[in-house]
C-alpha cells in the first residue's frame, strides 16, 4: 500500500515530523500491526486446518490393527521387565487405534519379569497383566534375591520364605503358565518354594494349580549350592511331572564356598531328565556334573551346553580310555549348542547323536586356541564326530 500523499516527504527523506505528523503515523502503525495480527491468527488456524486434513490422509491410518501389533511386538524387548511393561501401557495411551491394537496383538501380554515385591504387592496387576494373552502360552520370570545369607534360607522367619510364599500363592492361585524362571540365590531357596507349595495347596484345594501344568522350567542359581543335598530327599524330586524343558544356571565355581566344585552333587532324578525333549545347562565348574545330567535325556531333542572349564575334572589331559562304557546316546537329538573351553572338545568322543540335523560349536574367545597340534587333533575330533553324526547343519566360531 502506497504512503498516504500528506507523508511522502517523509518517507523520502530524512526530515523530523512535526507532532501531528507523529500521531497520525503512529496511528497507521497501530493499524498495520494489527492487520497482520489478524492475518498469522488466520494463517495459524489454516495451518492446523490442513494438518487436520493431512492427518485424515495419513498413511498410518491404512495400517491394519494386526500390522501395528506386530511392529508393537518388535519394539518391546522379551521378557517384559517393569520398564517395559511401562511403555507398553504407554503405546495404549496414545489412541482408541493404538490401545485396541495393542490389546488384540496377546502374545505381547504372554510374559511378565518381576520381583517378589512386585508379586506381592501388584498381584492382581500382574494376573490381569498375564491374562490379557487370552490362550497364548503364559512366562514368568521371577527374581527372589533377598539380602539376607542363603545359610539363613531355612531359618523360620526367614525372607526367603516370605518370599517364596508370594510365588506359591501365583503359582496355586495364578493363571495356567507355560514357562516360569526362577533367580534364586541357593538351591535351599526352591526347597522354600516348594514347602510353600504343599501349604497353599493344602489350605486352597485348587482344581488346576499353575505349578503342576508347567511345560518349562529355568533355575538361575547365583551365589551357593547346598552339598547336603540328599538324593533319596532332594529338592528336584518335586520338578512338575509336565516338565520337558529344563535350564539349569549353577552359581560361579569362584563364588562357591569351600571350592572344590567336582565333588558336588547334583540330584535331579533320572525320570525327571528322561522326560526332557530340552535341556540347557550352564556352568564354569570342573567335573563331569553335565554327563551325568545329559546320560539320562534319551528323549532330549534340543540340547544346549555351556561348559567353561574344564570338564572331566582337574586332569590337564584327556585320553578316550578315560570314561569308557562312558557312551552317552542321544538317540532323538536334532539340534545341539554347545560354548566350550577346547579343552572340552574331547566330549564328542563319546556323543552319539544318530539323528542330530544341527550343530552350533563356540570356543570361548578367552581361551582360544594356538594352531598347534593339539588344535589340529580338537578340528579332527570335531569333525569325526560331525561325520558319525551325519550332522546336516555344522557351523562353529
Amino acid at each position: 500500500m502506497p504512503p498516504p500523499r500528506d507523508y511522502a516527504h517523509l518517507y523520502s527523506s530524512n526530515a523530523l515530523p512535526n507532532p501531528q505528523e507523529s500521531r497520525a503515523i503512529q496511528r497507521e502503525v497501530d493499524n498495520l500491526k494489527s492487520k497482520i495480527a489478524n492475518l498469522k491468527s488466520q494463517l495459524q488456524q489454516l495451518e492446523e486446518e490442513l494438518r487436520q486434513h493431512e492427518a485424515v490422509l495419513s498413511p498410518i491410518r491404512r495400517i491394519l490393527a494386526e500390522v501395528l501389533g506386530k511392529i508393537f511386538s518388535l519394539v518391546l524387548p522379551v521378557p517384559l521387565y517393569h520398564w517395559d511393561r511401562e511403555e507398553l501401557l504407554d503405546l495404549c495411551l496414545v489412541c482408541k487405534l493404538w490401545r485396541g491394537a495393542a490389546l488384540a496383538a496377546r502374545w505381547i501380554w504372554r510374559n511378565a519379569t518381576v520381583t517378589t515385591d512386585q508379586l506381592s504387592y501388584g498381584f492382581e496387576k500382574v494376573v490381569c497383566w498375564l491374562n490379557r494373552s487370552g490362550d497364548f502360552p503364559k512366562s514368568l520370570h521371577v527374581f527372589i534375591v533377598h539380602g539376607g545369607d542363603s545359610k539363613d534360607c531355612g531359618k523360620l522367619g526367614a525372607i526367603c520364605k516370605s518370599e517364596n510364599a508370594i510365588l506359591a500363592r501365583f503359582l496355586t492361585d495364578g493363571p495356567i503358565l507355560d514357562h516360569l524362571q526362577i533367580q534364586y540365590q541357593s538351591q535351599k531357596c526352591f526347597r522354600n518354594l516348594v514347602e510353600a507349595l504343599h501349604i497353599y495347596n493344602a489350605i486352597a484345594k485348587p482344581r488346576k494349580r499353575p505349578w503342576d501344568y508347567l511345560r518349562s522350567l529355568a533355575f538361575d542359581i547365583l551365589y551357593d549350592w547346598d552339598r547336603s543335598d540328599d538324593e533319596a530327599d532332594s529338592t528336584f524330586l518335586h520338578i512338575p511331572s509336565k516338565v520337558t524343558s529344563l535350564s539349569f544356571k549353577l552359581p560361579l565355581a569362584e563364588q562357591m564356598r569351600g571350592g572344590n566344585t567336582p565333588n558336588i552333587p547334583i540330584h535331579i532324578p533320572p525320570d525327571a531328565l528322561q522326560r526332557l525333549t530340552c535341556l540347557t545347562f550352564t556352568s564354569n565348574w570342573e567335573g563331569d556334573h553335565w554327563l551325568q545330567l545329559v546320560k539320562h535325556c534319551c528323549n532330549v531333542e534340543i540340547l544346549s551346553l555351556d561348559i567353561l572349564r574344564n570338564p572331566f575334572g582337574n586332569a590337564t589331559s584327556f585320553a578316550p580310555s578315560d570314561l569308557t562304557g562312558s557312551m552317552v546316546h542321544l538317540p532323538r537329538l536334532r539340534t545341539l549348542h554347545l560354548r566350550l573351553l577346547p579343552v572340552a572338545v574331547n566330549m564328542f568322543l563319546f556323543l552319539d547323536t544318530p539323528n542330530l540335523v544341527s550343530l552350533d560349536l563356540q570356543l570361548s574367545p578367552n581361551h582360544a586356541p594356538e594352531m598347534t597340534p593339539e588344535s589340529s587333533s580338537s578340528a579332527q575330533t570335531v569333525l569325526a564326530f560331525v561325520n558319525r553324526s551325519k550332522c546336516q547343519n555344522p557351523c562353529g566360531t
